[in-house]
């Protein structure tokens, strides 16, 4: 008997295996927002994207400095040269001239631009203001997925948070139950008593699924965004009171904003980049000064009669002023839109200032009225069990009736809800009024 026992171990064990959990396999990783954030700007692939946009603009500005090296050239050529007929000027008579059939043509050019009216500095110094947009662009993206990502992670927060609130209402639902069964079989209440117990704990049940159906859909966006293993399960921690908490005034957060906002950078940017238009503009009416050198190798030598087959070399060094008459009247319509173009960055430029002032305002009023609401919602909790708790005793001693004890765990159930999805979003209006303020 032993003996066959031992041999259906392997069995015993593999049916034991099959029946765990997969979920039992997610490996939980425990999450703080400085390290949520971490995560962030390192696997978001939309911060990536605006990482390659500044890598390219560095490329851009080695590119526009290139221009400031000399433009080195060479050729080299064969041909096949025809015997050249002659004809007299009535096509009457006509010779042919031997000529050497093998042509070449060796030939090295070098340039140096010496003056080009500032538009070589003024290229590079386009290329380098774009580059600092770059950057910008770059925090001001981090930011926006930043304050995203914390948003669905408060939401996971308050999720996991409501569960813990939803599977203390059904132990207390089932603990209910099991009392009125027991007063029903004493004959002290009705039937119809044991039926809404069981409608109000079924209620709860299906809330506690959509809750945890919503913590999976959530966990998995998480996962995916910040490049985690598909099975994570993500633990938020508890967020520390002291760090969204500030004494900052409204106009402290008003002047962090206008010195520490991408946004307000680039508006300031964008005229820098206006302005560097219309010196580009002024610079086509400027003249263009060169240093040339070439030196050309050919064969045969056609400017002498019988042509000969020899190689001729020659080179010659100077320089070569060039200036493009038509840009006294072409570049003036382009003058016209480039100051337009100032213009438009300046109205801009004011109208970031005002929008500034406008999220701050917004976002340092939410969250004021965010940190008043929490203490409504902590007493609402007190009030609320201790009507809940009246209320039962009252029930139990035949002095209420169970639609009161009902209202009474709805109105506890409605309340813990409230201070959790409170708490989430005072954390998250604290994240928001920082990211406004462009302090994330």
């Amino acid at each position: 008997m032993k003996t066959d026992l031992i041999k259906q171990l392997p069995l015993v064990a593999l049916v034991l295996f099959f029946q765990i959990p997969l979920g039992s396999y997610a490996q939980e990783l425990h999450l703080s927002i400085s390290e949520l954030f971490a995560l962030t700007s390192k696997n978001s692939e939309r911060i990536k994207l605006a990482q390659w946009s500044v890598e390219q603009s560095k490329e851009k500005i080695g590119l526009a400095k290139s221009a400031r090296l000399p433009e080195i050239e060479t050729d080299i050529s064969y041909s096949y040269l025809s015997d050249i007929t002659i004809w007299d000027p009535h096509f009457n008579n006509r010779e042919i001239a031997a000529m050497p059939h093998n042509g070449m043509k060796f030939g090295l050019e070098a340039s140096q631009i010496i003056f080009a009216g500032g538009r070589i500095n003024k290229n590079i110094e386009r290329e380098s203001l774009a580059s600092q947009v770059a950057y910008l662009n770059l925090d001001k993206d981090e930011a926006d997925v930043k304050l995203l990502l914390v948003g669905k992670y408060l939401d996971l927060y308050k999720l996991i948070k409501q569960r813990v609130v939803f599977e203390q209402n059904i132990k207390l639902s089932l603990l209910r139950l099991k009392n009125i069964k027991s007063l029903n079989a004493e004959g002290m209440v009705t039937h119809n008593d044991i039926t809404r117990s069981q409608l109000q704990l079924s209620r709860l049940e299906l809330n506690l699924e959509e809750v945890d159906n919503s913590i999976e859909i959530i966990n998995h966006e998480l996962c995916v965004t910040l490049g985690l293993a598909e099975h994570t399960q993500i633990s938020p921690e508890e967020v520390d009171e002291r760090l969204i908490q500030s004494e900052r005034t409204y106009g402290d957060w008003i002047a962090e904003a206008v010195s520490k906002l991408p946004e307000n950078k680039i508006s300031a940017l964008q005229l820098q980049l206006a302005q560097n238009e219309l010196d580009l503009v002024k610079a086509e009416r400027l003249p263009v000064l060169n240093f040339f050198a070439d030196n050309h190798l050919q064969r045969p030598l056609t400017i002498v009669v019988p042509a000969q087959d020899i190689f001729l070399n020659e080179y010659q060094i100077g320089f070569k002023l060039k200036y493009d008459i038509s840009s006294l009247y072409h570049v003036r319509e382009k003058i016209s839109l480039a100051k337009h173009g100032i213009s438009y960055s300046e109205t801009a430029a004011k109208l970031q200032l005002q929008e500034i002032d406008q999220r701050v305002h917004h976002a340092y009023i939410k969250y004021k009225e965010a940190n008043s609401k929490m203490d409504t919602y902590r007493k609402n909790v007190e009030l609320a069990q201790e009507n809940y708790n009246q209320i039962e005793v009252k029930y139990f001693n035949q002095l209420a009736l169970l639609v009161d004890m009902i209202d009474a765990s709805n109105e506890k159930l409605n309340a813990e809800l409230q201070l959790q999805n409170g708490q989430a979003e005072r954390i998250f209006n604290f994240y928001k009024l920082e990211r406004t303020t462009g302090n994330l």
